[in-house]
């Protein structure tokens, strides 16, 4: 994660750490996670750059954009890896990826700006869902 900042503190050295374990679970449970999820990261980080926004806010973008799709953990790999379109069902399931990513980092204080991020990257702008 060469695009953090050069952190000096052993609090933000550890939490860094953590965050790359975190990103490695994601990308042995659904490699395609990987490549999207740098690409969310790195262009929210370039579209808050235009508007300015205080380093913290960057920061809490990258690694929003990073975890969105944490919750694809709880997904079983038949519909993560499914190359057809997704039954009913199946399409239903894979919806709760945002809630159970929010549950998972809620564990953790670290995390807790992120949360919202994580648990409404499918929502419109109006609050309904993306399909």
């Amino acid at each position: 994660m060469s695009s953090y900042p050069d952190f000096k503190n052993t609090d933000d050295v550890l939490h860094i750490e953590i965050i790359q374990a975190l990103r490695d679970t994601i990308e042995i449970k659904d490699p395609y996670t990987r490549g999207h999820s740098d690409r969310v990261s790195e262009l929210s980080v370039l579209m808050a750059e235009k508007f300015h926004l205080p380093e913290e806010d960057l920061i809490t973008l990258r690694i929003g954009g990073l975890f969105h799709d944490i919750g694809k953990i709880g997904m079983t790999d038949e519909v993560l890896s499914k190359r057809i379109s997704l039954t009913a069902e199946e399409f239903s399931d894979i919806q709760r990826h945002p809630v159970i990513g929010e549950y998972i980092l809620s564990k953790s204080p670290m995390f807790k700006n992120i949360l919202p991020i994580v648990r409404n990257h499918h929502e419109k702008y109006d609050g309904s869902r993306l399909s």
